[in-house]
């Protein structure tokens, strides 16, 4: 990531290049809980199923607060708030 910003790759990105980008930097954090439930040390996650642990448990939670916060937040931003873009 840091290249991408010092480098000012990001110049030239498209929307696309933006969502792989972007998916590559977020699927470590989403395979983890499946592929490595300890982290590469020992863990009581790693013992659990699942639903019980504590990484899943904070993409769950990360996921649900994205969401909530670009459906309704972007309403309330532009709506409520009056706010629009200008040039």
């Amino acid at each position: 990531f840091g290249s991408v910003v010092v480098f000012e790759l990001y110049e030239d990105f498209t929307a696309t290049t933006y969502n792989v980008f972007t998916l590559c930097l977020a699927l470590p954090y989403i395979l983890q809980p499946f592929l490595l439930p300890s982290a590469f040390d020992q863990s009581p996650d790693a013992s659990r199923p699942l639903m019980e642990r504590y990484s899943f448990k904070a993409n769950v939670w990360l996921a649900t607060y994205s969401f909530i916060g670009n459906y309704w937040y972007t309403h309330y931003f532009y709506s409520v708030l009056k706010a629009s873009y200008t040039c």
